[in-house]
């Protein structure tokens, strides 16, 4: 098996063909593509190293024979160039080019992480690289995956030039290099359409729902202007024993209309949900229409800071609203750690009761003996004992104004907010698991 060198449209994302072989655009990081600057431009003879790394397992891949570099020309079209490959008889018999390195294990039905770098001594800066790796599904189907990454460095690098620069991109005197600008809108549609086929993707695999309910609000549209249609036919001719027939449709027609903003009001939730940073925060499952995001860092936080952050991602700080939800957020925090966590919730003299509207917390998943237990109140850091753990037997009252993580309860469709806090903590037990309500 071979690669077969990659068409120049290729790049710029559309009809995606790798003869013989399937090709698909690396959208699961399986690919890591790098493009090393030197020191200094020497545009006399430019030094420019690509380093590519693979690894099968991001994949639905058994098995990776051949990585190879392409190189395309940004602004002149004509067919790639392969400058680099490796395959499983060049690890195994060494490689002798001196400007190509591989690593790694690259062998079939086994594990297959590679990394192979180029050193391109040519007038490459206004190029774009292709980092390709050819492989077998388990059906037996050969499948190409790629990742471009294009050789352009900052403020345009200049391709030619009699001059040495120590600033990329400038010539002596300071006049930019216009070599690559040529390429410059080329460049953004490639860039535009790799960011849509990168927001596709997101979509269709991790909410495929999605894309039904979209199909569902066009089904609907069509089966309202149809109405609209019969409707504004039939009123010309309109009888009193054709009343009802119209009221029908009137009912027909509002129905249908609610169910649109409706499956729009649940988009918009998916879409919010998505857009939690989860570098910030670990994100439950969706149950009863919300997530519950909890903070990674661990710091003191005024509670105007935490109902801040919890209101910027589209939530408020979570409360306990009864028994199934408190034992949702006890397995999950079990899952993710042995933490503090602020909620909406005090304890009021032995009464576990939600902060805003002083109002009993809807679960009698208290520890025993603890809750309820009117016990005296102890004066810590100027606080007194009032703030609310989670144990595996309940809830329990603890101290407060220390360091803490925070919960936010993120709801698909918006709610009243409060801004009320208190914390909760949860013990360690690796063998929690979340159960979805």
């Amino acid at each position: 098996m071979c690669l077969t060198p990659v068409p120049a449209w290729l790049i710029l994302g559309v009809t995606l063909v790798i003869a013989p072989a399937a090709s698909i655009r690396d959208t699961r990081k399986s690919i890591i593509m790098k493009v090393i600057w030197p020191a200094y431009v020497n545009a006399e003879s430019p030094s420019l190293r690509l380093e590519c790394s693979f690894n099968r397992f991001r994949t639905d891949l058994v098995s990776v024979n051949e990585l190879g570099i392409f190189r395309f020309d940004i602004g002149g079209g004509g067919e790639p160039e392969m400058v680099a490959k490796v395959t499983a008889a060049n690890l195994t018999y060494g490689l002798n080019e001196s400007d190509i390195s591989a690593s790694g294990q690259l062998q079939n039905n086994t594990k297959s992480n590679l990394f192979v770098s180029y050193t391109s001594n040519t007038e490459g800066y206004c190029q774009t690289y292709s980092c390709v790796a050819k492989g077998l599904k388990a059906n037996g189907e050969e499948v190409s995956i790629y990742r471009p990454v294009k050789a352009k460095g900052m403020n345009n690098v200049p391709c030619k030039s009699a001059h040495r620069s120590r600033v990329p991109g400038r010539e002596l005197g300071g006049r930019s290099s216009d070599c690559c600008v040529a390429s410059e809108k080329v460049q953004a549609q490639s860039e535009a359409i790799e960011s849509l086929e990168n927001e596709i993707e997101k979509w269709s695999v991790v909410l495929p729902e999605v894309r039904n309910n979209y199909m569902k609000i066009e089904l609907l549209r069509v089966q309202i202007s149809q109405l609209e249609n019969q409707a504004s036919a039939d009123s010309s001719i309109v009888t009193p024993q054709d009343n009802e027939k119209l009221d029908n449709f009137g009912r027909r027609f509002d129905d249908l209309q609610k169910l649109v903003h409706a499956v729009s009001d649940e988009n918009r939730g998916f879409r919010k949900i998505l857009s939690i940073d989860v570098t910030l925060y670990e994100v439950s499952n969706i149950v009863s229409g919300r997530v519950y995001a909890v903070s990674k860092s661990e710091e003191m936080k005024h509670k105007r800071t935490i109902e801040k952050s919890c209101h910027q991602i589209g939530g408020y700080v979570a409360k306990i609203d009864d028994d199934a939800e408190q034992m949702f957020l006890i397995n999950f925090f079990k899952m993710i750690g042995n933490y503090k966590y602020y909620i909406r919730a005090k304890n009021n003299e032995g009464n576990f009761v939600e902060l805003t509207r002083g109002e009993p917390v809807s679960t009698e998943r208290y520890a025993p003996g603890l809750a309820r237990s009117n016990e005296e109140p102890r004066i810590v850091l100027g606080e007194k004992k009032d703030c609310v753990q989670a144990i595996q037997s309940g809830l329990i009252n603890v101290e407060c104004g220390q360091l803490s993580k925070f919960v936010c309860e993120v709801p698909m469709v918006e709610e009243e907010q409060v801004d009320t806090i208190q914390s909760v903590v949860a013990m360690p037990d690796p063998g929690g698991h979340i159960k979805i309500l």
